[in-house]
């Protein structure tokens, strides 16, 4: 496949990537105005986050097994199409409840996760994957940026719903773009599904496998710290801090700033072929720098200071995402070879119950989010250390085959 061809393929998958993120990071600043709408609590509003962050969990494990059998580009355009359905209904809910089932319902989503790194490993080789997974990551980049921002100025004028129409019509220029654009790069597609036993089983040994739950320990970790102050950051800001809600969206562009430097940081890193243990290490101390500096901000009282400080320590967090998340995923897919799609799978899975479980846990301090905050997120921080200094040994070793 030509090199023209393949920037044209990453700029398509970081934009699939930018519209899955989207689906949440747009609304993020309403989440009160939600609250106050629907007459209810955050516990209830945040469930139509932690709900789609569960079912992506439950989707990107049968994304694998599915694009092997039917084609990635089959799959793609079957993602997109719910996505832009689920979109427009949501925007037309009169009920929080039938919202947090067609966010469910559109966390079909997570195949995306999945079938893009699939066309990425039939085009590319494994360096070329460390870098292409840098760059369409881009998405995870962008939509923090700018979706809050343009979902809090949606809000002020429009209210909250136009949100959704906006993802609608995004998905639908992916869609066009799809069909467009991407070729099948499944050239070896399986002549039927597996047995489900098998399926199962597969799973199994991939979940059982020590190095395996080490690995997806660093990565799930570093996201469900910074996913606790996603959960927790408007009702912070806005309800007890005071930030106007457009004010509070900018918070974003910092967080996607911090995401852009990791990430150039992680390139570097790669191009210089830092192994993968140095550029993992680096990205667990920023998870627990972060929660250190948003720890000291309990012993302040001035509402600046506050600030300052839990945006200072969730930029860290932030940034080790930009460092863990590709280098992790990069070392799983090829770790396991041929069934590398599959562990990949169960690795985003767990990732996305960590950032579901970090919105979930820190929802439960709504009433004192800041305490709340400081304590999900050196839990997570914890985590990620330990697993990274069980793994190391295992990681210089692999690494020397990748």
């Amino acid at each position: 496949m030509k090199k023209l061809n393949k920037n044209y393929i990453l700029l398509l998958m970081a934009s699939m990537f930018f519209m899955g993120m989207a689906g949440t990071d747009i609304y993020i600043s309403a989440l009160p105005r939600m609250v106050s709408d629907f007459n209810t609590t955050p516990n209830v509003i945040n469930l139509t986050i932690s709900i789609y962050t569960i079912g992506v969990a439950i989707f990107v494990v049968f994304a694998d097994v599915l694009s092997n059998r039917f084609g990635r580009k089959p799959i793609i355009i079957i993602s997109l199409c719910v996505y832009i359905v689920t979109s427009f209904l949501i925007s037309l809910s009169p009920s929080i409840w039938v919202i947090v089932i067609l966010r469910f319902i559109q966390s079909l989503v997570g195949f995306l996760f999945i079938c893009t790194r699939q066309v990425l490993k039939d085009i590319m080789n494994q360096r070329e994957q460390v870098r292409a997974n840098g760059i369409i990551l881009a998405g995870l980049i962008i939509s923090p940026a700018i979706a809050p921002v343009i979902g809090a100025y949606l809000t002020h004028h429009f209210g909250w719903r136009s949100c959704f129409v906006f993802n609608g019509i995004l998905g639908m220029l992916i869609l066009i773009l799809t069909l467009k654009i991407l070729p099948e790069t499944n050239y070896k597609k399986l002549k039927s599904l597996p047995k489900l036993n098998l399926y199962v089983m597969n799973y199994f040994h991939i979940f059982k496998d020590r190095f395996f739950l080490m690995i997806t320990a660093i990565y799930a970790s570093a996201s469900g710290a910074f996913w606790a102050f996603i959960g927790i950051s408007s009702y912070l800001y806005i309800d007890h801090l005071g930030v106007h809600p457009i004010t509070y969206s900018y918070i974003y562009i910092l967080m996607s700033v911090a995401y852009l430097l990791g990430n150039q940081y992680m390139l570097a890193l790669n191009r210089a072929k830092a192994s993968y243990n140095k550029i993992i290490s680096i990205g667990v101390t920023f998870t627990l720098v972060g929660a250190l500096v948003i720890c000291t901000s309990d012993f302040f009282p001035i509402t600046i200071v506050i600030i300052i400080l839990v945006t200072l320590g969730s930029i860290f967090m932030r940034a080790a995402n930009a460092l863990t998340n590709p280098t992790t995923q990069v070392i799983t897919i090829n770790y396991f070879k041929r069934r590398g799609g599959l562990a990949l799978g169960m690795a985003m899975s767990i990732n996305y119950v960590a950032m579901s479980l970090g919105v979930f846990l820190v929802t439960l301090f709504h009433k004192e989010p800041l305490v709340g905050l400081i304590l999900i997120s050196l839990f997570f921080s914890f985590i990620g250390l330990g697993a990274f200094y069980i793994a190391k040994r295992r990681i210089a070793e692999h690494s020397k085959n990748f």
